[in-house]
């Protein structure tokens, strides 16, 4: 008896131990994500967007709260709460960065519970190391725009989903409601990762029967508010405008997210690494993995299909989101990867199956992926460059150099208001015609050439104008060509040019 009692108070005493030490890598690897979100935090400049992110927050509160209903809108949750975070912290890049930072933090942590629940303790604590190495997470929580929030909310949907099917309690169908309707009005594309929850539960339909009168109440919910926004939105499905967007095959929008998941936003994995992920993918998706413990958010009773039920919802968080998103793209293309940032944790939930399914065939594979995408996804995120539009440092450079009697040229318009974040200060600008809109080279050189009389010294500052404004560069090669330069600095993605107006 006493042997037996002594067994069973050892075996709750590694238990203990294991958990103690699960708990303190699991803090870890959060310190971790926590030092690579914050490393060079302030680095870049704020670009557009990101200027937009503050004007939209500095609107008063019931303008704010009226975007909720408006059509067209997009994020109003984030500008809501960016509103009072802006208040407290200032509106430096650093503390508006810093706001993403907090939400990146956050999903890293709910993949530890995520991946508990869905295989084991290993698997959540591998996916958290992976998504707080991540080139591209760590991108997007250093950036102030809703991206950050918008992957934690539909991660934090996805967890209660999967709990209230299991659980099938009233407050845990209410918490999915919740946390759901903020997705929907963090981004508009949170849809797609409630259609991804709906196709799961047709996939796992008898197996779900105990739980169908809460979902069919949480579905009521989170569509009958919505459906007069679905309405106005008719119109644009029958005659979809014209957008910048080029329409992307599913070929080349599995390769975009794919090498954006693995190597990040401006590096280039190299074909090692490339390979190592689409193979611990194929792994993750493809082969069986069996856990000491078994997921407690993957029911019993749902059925086991070709595929064993952790494969289908890895595979499906993987795909169904991209083909819905296709299917939108046949009337409206709008593809951008960030739109899809939802589906990196499901990606990264996969790389780490796969890292388990290697452990259990072959020990020393399992070490070697692990030391290979590790490092080199660290390495990844410290050579990420800058690509922002320095607008911080073109503004400081004409506050350095500009003289009276100077004018300031801007070829993209919506390039000065942007500029007049880091330079609130008076100036003399102007804004020449678009070719692009058929302004002629002959128009353009009248302009310039009309500036003479009232100015000495004219500044070019060019930034996007290929994308939207002046695509061949007529303006800048007719300034070229007429004007002495004087000075020019290339900065990431604005150039400043500064020529002559004396005869």
């Amino acid at each position: 008896m006493n042997v037996k009692r002594q067994s069973i108070h050892s075996l709750r005493e590694r238990f203990r131990r294991a958990e103690s030490s699960g708990e303190m890598l699991a803090w870890g690897i959060i310190l971790l994500a926590f030092v690579m979100r914050t490393y060079h935090l302030d680095l870049q400049s704020l670009w557009r967007d990101e200027i937009d992110s503050i004007r939209f927050s500095q609107r008063t509160l019931v303008e704010i709260i009226e975007t909720f209903a408006r059509k067209g809108e997009n994020g109003p949750l984030y500008f809501l709460l960016l509103h009072y975070w802006v208040k407290l912290a200032g509106w430096s890049e650093f503390s508006l960065r810093f706001f993403s930072v907090i939400f990146g933090l956050l999903a890293v942590a709910l993949s530890c519970p995520l991946g508990r629940g869905l295989l084991s303790r290993r698997m959540g604590l591998l996916a958290a190391l992976l998504m707080a190495l991540s080139p591209y997470l760590i991108w997007y929580s250093q950036e102030g725009k809703m991206y950050a929030l918008f992957a934690f909310s539909t991660m934090l949907s996805f967890y209660l989903y999967l709990l209230a099917l299991r659980r099938n309690r009233p407050h845990l169908w209410a918490a999915y409601v919740f946390a759901t309707s903020l997705s929907f009005y963090t981004h508009i594309f949170a849809v797609l990762a409630w259609g991804l929850q709906v196709v799961l539960f047709l996939l796992f339909w008898p197996g779900c029967r105990a739980a169908v009168k809460g979902w069919l109440a949480s579905m009521a919910f989170l569509t009958l508010p919505y459906l007069p926004l679905a309405i106005w939105e008719v119109p644009v499905l029958r005659a979809p405008p014209p957008t910048m967007y080029s329409y992307y095959p599913l070929r080349d929008i599995l390769n975009v997210l794919v090498w954006r998941f693995s190597s990040g936003i401006t590096s280039t994995a190299p074909i090692p690494l490339a390979a190592s992920f689409l193979f611990l993918l194929l792994a993750g998706l493809l082969l069986p993995v069996e856990e000491e413990e078994a997921g407690h958010l993957v029911p019993e009773t749902w059925p086991r299909l070709p595929m064993r039920p952790i494969q289908v919802l890895l595979l499906s968080c993987v795909s169904v989101p991209v083909l819905l998103f296709l299917i939108i793209s046949f009337r409206l293309p709008l593809f951008m990867d960030r739109y899809l940032i939802f589906v990196a944790p499901g990606y990264y939930l996969a790389l780490a199956t796969g890292l388990l399914a290697v452990r259990k065939r072959a020990p020393l594979l399992f070490l070697a992926l692990l030391l290979l995408v590790g490092p080199v996804q660290a390495d990844a995120v410290l050579r990420q460059r800058p690509i922002k539009s320095d607008l911080r440092g073109a503004a400081q450079y004409y506050r350095e150099h500009h003289r009276e009697g100077d004018v300031v040229v801007f070829v993209a318009p919506f390039v000065r208001g942007y500029f007049s974040h880091y330079y609130p200060e008076q100036m003399t600008s102007y804004v020449l015609p678009s070719p692009d809109r058929g302004a002629s080279e002959k128009e353009i050189t009248d302009r310039v050439l009309g500036l003479r009389p009232k100015y000495k010294r004219l500044w070019l500052i060019l930034s996007e104008e290929r994308d939207y404004w002046d695509k061949k560069g007529l303006i800048e090669s007719s300034i070229e060509a007429r004007l002495q330069q004087l000075g020019a600095i290339d900065l990431p993605q604005v150039r400043l040019r500064l020529y002559s107006l004396e005869e």
